[in-house]
């Protein structure tokens, strides 16, 4: 009789889950959309501006230590 009613208290917990889920599916969907745009794009420019500054430095620390870039690059 035990094992019964869990069995029982199961598909209605079951059952009140996919329900509660499916109703709030599209505002689930809109705050994920919404919320992870900005954030994305914002990652995108700080990370594409630290690889620049990197690289930048990068040419900079070969140029001071007698690396021609220009001349390596043009004999190739």
């Amino acid at each position: 009789m035990i094992a019964g009613k869990q069995t029982e208290a199961d598909q209605v917990l079951a059952t009140f889950g996919r329900q509660l889920i499916e109703e709030e599916r599209p505002n689930i969907l809109e705050e994920a959309l919404r919320g992870q745009t900005g954030k994305t794009i914002g990652l995108n420019i700080v990370s594409a501006f630290l690889y620049t500054c990197m690289l930048i430095a990068l040419v900079v620390v070969l140029k001071r230590a007698g690396v021609d870039l220009l001349s390596i690059a043009a004999s190739k």
